[in-house]
């Protein structure tokens, strides 16, 4: 529940604070920071489970089969159908990444194509994989530095954010990740030519699902469906230890959940660290 109440309350705030100027880099990274957080949380509790189970297998304890039991069933089915409420709302959420389509392609979907001093830049948020940044690539072959490409991106608000540019390898990359939302005016400064290219990006939308990029749910499905993997082995357990007297099952149905919940926690903070 405080982990769920964590995800709520940070797509509240974010939503309340979205035009706040004072949040010059966007709210879209509260999502991240509360997934972050609720991983670390899930990984406490991990060990918590942990040092229970190995201290039950040490001292054991009586159990109360015909009271745990059902209980645990009972748990079981709450943690199904929230991970369904969940999962649904993710995947059936349609929300705008903020691209810009344009009729040349260059293997990107979305990108802007900016004229400068005879030289054709190509601009993109790229985000195939891997957290949305800006690229720039040009089409002729001088080379782009990346110390002479600036962008600054001005939001429906007022709120500016600069963004300096990397060396890739063939193309430019933005060292910061652009948050969301994607629906703001760039200010592409080159060196070269001291000239300022305003092009627009907006939002639109799309079948990309919130979940896919949204660690916030990604972190509050992942809890629930961690307390239904224990809820799984408690019943296995419990089971066990009823009609085979295997009382030892609990606590070793406790270690295994432990340890798959300390995994998905490992997967969820090496995930989250790059956006939060």
């Amino acid at each position: 529940m405080p982990a769920l109440l964590l995800a709520a309350l940070a797509y509240s705030y974010a939503r309340r604070h979205a035009s706040d100027q004072r949040f010059s880099f966007g709210t879209g990274k509260l999502g991240d920071l509360a997934g972050f957080t609720s991983a670390i949380v899930l990984a406490m509790i991990a060990l918590l489970i942990g040092y229970e189970a190995i201290s039950r297998l040490i001292w054991p304890v009586s159990i109360s089969f015909n009271e745990a039991i059902p209980i645990a069933f009972l748990a079981l089915a709450v943690n199904v159908a929230s991970v369904l409420l969940l999962s649904g709302g993710g995947h059936s959420h349609h929300h705008g990444h903020g691209h810009i389509h344009s009729g040349h392609d260059h293997g990107y979907d979305h990108a802007h194509r900016i004229e400068a001093e005879g030289d054709a830049l190509l601009l993109e948020i790229f985000e195939e994989g891997s957290p949305p940044r800006f690229r720039m690539s040009s089409e002729s072959s001088l080379p782009l530095q990346s110390d002479e490409v600036t962008i600054e991106t001005v939001r429906p608000g007022g709120a500016r954010q600069l963004f300096v540019m990397t060396d890739r390898g063939g193309y430019l990359e933005s060292v910061d990740e652009v948050p969301e939302p994607h629906g703001f005016a760039a200010l592409v400064r080159l060196n070269r030519s001291a000239d300022v290219h305003s092009v627009t990006f907006l939002e639109h939308e799309h079948a990309h699902s919130a979940a896919h990029r949204d660690n916030n749910m990604r972190a509050a499905i992942i809890h629930v469906l961690a307390d239904a993997a224990v809820s799984v082995l408690v019943i296995v357990g419990l089971l066990l230890g009823r009609f085979l007297g295997w009382a030892w099952m609990d606590p070793v149905a406790g270690l295994c959940g432990a340890i798959v919940i300390a995994a998905w926690s490992y997967g969820l903070v090496r995930h989250g660290r790059h956006l939060a």
